[in-house]
């Protein structure tokens, strides 16, 4: 029989024949063709057939001598060991026997298996192994006792922590077999990953260097991890710290990018409270990392330049003089360009910047219109930042308004704008060469930019306001809520300064935004300014023209503490990404089994049928008192104030308060914050506080904007999941007052359209939360 036939998929009736091939004891003599069976039952298993209803023969078929066979049952067993924990028992004593033979590959693969096995009840019958093999001849024994302890974690970790394993593993640290040292090191990091990881000291750390090149280049890395975990400590920690630098200097030299990453985090971390030695490890560590900035592997050269980009944020005078590196090669994929042109705009001074901007000029033309929209934006960044460059760079600029792409004109006007924001009175060379494009512009941010400079520079040419209405006379083609408040604020602003050639504009403009029930926010703002003129056109003028500050940077201050994070984080996937650990490696909320939530819904059924019961034996004494409640509710509606419309069409609510079809008031953070751990802990712990609220959508299609409308009240998504036409949410919330957190899981059913919204909360303010949850998805249910 062909290797490939046991991958064929067999009638189902086959299993009943393989039971019968299996319990045959003339095949016992024939060990070939047992083999065979087997597998074909590992093949089953592997194309996803279900086999376990051959889980008592298997177990008979590990009293064998034939290692192949013993490989296949035993990776059978680890398979539905978890759905057969009672059978599972009857194959622990060949397993244990296994344990102590002779041959150490068999040591090794029994209690591999039998540490696989994650059965809960059986932890007694692998602790014994485990400890035999942790001092076993062999070095592969002991790798995999090693392993055997994290595995063990995994099932019983009371019982771990409780013995002394964890002990056991820190004297392993001292294995003459490197392997088996780095195994143990994982394990400690694994399972005391709620206290930071395995714990450091100086006389693991100096065992650890002093066999540093005993070991392979990723046993290398792990122990260059822990060893930037290390902060020396008293009077020689200086000398401690010159010392391990030392010792590390030639991995700076080494060919593996992630060694010389690894070693260029320990000097940073060691020397981050020592400016002066951190200054010359920044000069020690550029050349290595410049050097593999050129390597012809993108897959080597993206992560090292991705933390070089990193390097220059947080110095980046160290890299100035070797801005030539940054340069893009025609060559260089686009991942590795867009970084490249970051670095370029972020080396810029006064005396490279020349040189800069001629080389982000060329990139103009590139293929990509990424890359080419990214130099735009480099080099209006550098006319920002720096300058003795301001005029070469507007220079370059205008330049580009001459290429008749509708993308290069938008991202030029953009970056005029914030030169003028920055440079105020440099708009004479720049208003006559831009108002030749100012009617061209097609893309939403060029049009803003170029709405703003008509509102604030409108006065400074004659052709402003014939442009300004062609703008408004498109009104109602225009799809973006950002370019009709600009056009607003334009055409407010244009007025103070061009009353007579405005005037009629802006009362067309305010008449079409009035009536423009689509975009309330642009309806909103053009009441505003409609009031504030009928109110008082002179404090109108002050309002909307008011002196002008100059914007020294552009810069959100948050992206300095998002920088450091990432920093504390070197030599990980943070600095690929951009963003903190906390928010890409996310633990999983544990969903409920299908048992419990069987019972759950049991539970609200008989919940849901006792409040009918009692509602039917309320009912009778609620229509007594119907013509007393009748009269209240009529008493009530006679003693309410009146409704200001215009109040009320500005959302202030006036003279009113807010009736069951209003939002309830909920105010809550914009940007709460919570961690997938924190989350965890108490989505579990929270008892008390709960509600439940089952409702039934509309349509399938208009559930797909579920996740958007809750965004925009503020709840904000921890994760997510789905599984056929069954949706899971987890969002959370944060009070605006107090910063109590509130948590709701959302479970959406597309197939019976029905939606089920659990909600946790810290305080007794969960109530009105879930209230205001059901508020901002109430489009999307039934009536």
């Amino acid at each position: 029989m062909s290797e490939g036939s046991y991958f064929v998929d067999h009638k189902r009736g086959e299993i009943m024949e393989l039971r019968a091939h299996l319990q045959n004891r003339k095949l016992d003599k024939d060990p070939k063709a047992k083999r065979d069976v087997i597998k074909k039952v590992i093949a089953y298993m592997t194309l996803g057939i279900d086999v376990s209803s051959l889980f008592s023969q298997m177990i008979m078929a590990t009293n064998t001598n034939d290692l192949v066979q013993k490989k296949m049952v035993y990776l059978y067993l680890c398979t539905y060991a978890a759905s057969k924990p009672d059978l599972t028992l009857l194959a622990v004593n060949t397993l244990q026997r296994d344990c102590r033979d002779d041959d150490p590959m068999i040591r090794g693969l029994a209690l591999r298996s039998l540490c696989s096995l994650r059965v809960a009840n059986l932890v007694e019958y692998v602790m014994t192994p485990i400890r035999n093999g942790l001092t076993d001849n062999s070095a592969y024994v002991r790798k995999t006792a090693v392993m055997g302890v994290a595995k063990l974690y995994s099932v019983a970790p009371s019982i771990l922590k409780d013995s002394d394993l964890v002990d056991i593993l820190y004297n392993i640290i001292k294995d003459k077999d490197t392997l088996v040292v780095i195994n143990a090191i994982h394990a400690l990091n694994e399972i005391l990953v709620d206290e930071g990881g395995m714990a450091v000291n100086t006389k693991i750390i100096h065992h650890l260097l002093n066999r540093l090149h005993t070991f392979n280049e990723w046993g290398q890395m792990v122990i260059l991890e822990l060893v930037s975990r290390y902060k020396p400590t008293g009077p020689k920690a200086k000398d401690e710290i010159y010392d391990i630098m030392n010792l590390l200097e030639d991995r700076l030299r080494h060919s593996n990018s992630a060694l010389v990453l690894a070693t260029a985090k320990v000097f940073l971390k060691l020397t981050a409270k020592i400016q002066h030695v951190n200054r010359e490890v920044y000069k020690r560590i550029k050349t290595p990392l410049l050097t593999l900035i050129s390597n012809p592997n993108h897959a080597i050269a993206y992560p090292v330049v991705s933390h070089v980009q990193l390097l220059i944020l947080k110095n980046p005078g160290v890299f100035a003089d070797s801005y030539k590196h940054f340069f893009c090669r025609y060559n260089d994929p686009i991942c590795v360009k867009e970084i490249k042109v970051k670095c370029l705009a972020n080396l810029a001074n006064d005396s490279n910047a020349q040189d800069i901007l001629s080389e982000l000029s060329e990139y103009i033309t590139d293929v990509d219109v990424e890359i080419a929209r990214l130099s735009i934006r480099s080099i209006g960044k550098i006319a920002v930042e720096c300058e003795s460059a301001m005029e070469q760079a507007i220079y370059h600029l205008l330049t580009f308004l001459d290429m008749n792409q509708d993308y290069i004109i938008a991202e030029t006007s953009v970056c005029i704008k914030m030169m003028l924001r920055k440079y105020p009175d440099q708009y004479h060379d720049v208003l006559d060469k831009l108002k030749n494009i100012m009617r061209n512009v097609e893309e939403t941010d060029g049009k803003c930019a170029v709405l703003w400079i008509l509102g604030e520079y409108g006065d400074k040419f004659i052709e402003a306001p014939y442009i300004l209405e062609q703008y408004i006379d498109a009104y109602d083609e225009e799809q973006s809520s950002d370019v009709k408040l600009e056009m607003l604020s334009a055409t407010m602003k244009l007025f103070f300064k061009k009353a007579p050639e405005v005037q009629k504009m802006l009362g067309r403009l305010l008449q079409s935004a009035i009536n423009d029930t689509t975009k309330v926010d642009v309806r909103d703002r053009s009441v505003f300014y409609y009031r504030l003129l009928k109110f008082d056109p002179k404090k109108a003028e002050k309002i909307v023209n008011c002196p002008k500050i100059s914007v020294n940077s552009f810069v959100d201050p948050t992206e300095y503490d998002l920088t450091d994070k990432i920093f504390n984080e070197f030599n990980t996937l943070s600095v690929i990404y951009k963003k903190p650990a906390e928010l890409f490696i996310t633990q999983e909320v544990p969903e409920l089994s299908s048992d419990e939530e069987d019972d759950e819904e049991e539970e609200e059924g008989d919940h849901e049928e006792e409040q009918e019961e009692e509602e039917e034996n309320e009912q009778p004494a609620q229509e007594d008192d119907g013509d007393d409640i009748k009269q209240q509710d009529a008493a009530q509606e006679q003693n309410a104030p009146a409704m200001d419309p215009v109040g009320d069409m500005l959302g202030m609510a006036v003279g009113s308060d807010a009736g069951s079809g209003s939002a309830p008031m909920m105010r809550l953070k914009p940007t709460p914050q919570c961690t997938s751990k924190v989350f965890q802990r108490l989505w579990k712990s929270i008892g008390d506080r709960v509600e439940t609220v089952s409702k039934t959508l509309v349509s399938a299609e208009t559930a797909q904007t579920l996740e958007q409308l809750v965004n925009d009240a503020n709840f904000k998504t921890m994760a997510s999941n789905a599984k056929g036409r069954k949706w899971k949410f987890y969002f959370y919330a944060q009070e605006n007052e107090n910063e109590s957190l509130h948590f709701v899981e959302c479970v959406v059913d597309l197939e019976a359209l029905t939606l089920k919204v659990t909600v946790k909360g810290q305080t007794d303010l969960y109530q009105d939360v879930g209230q205001f949850f059901m508020y901002s998805i109430n489009s999307l249910l039934a009536t």
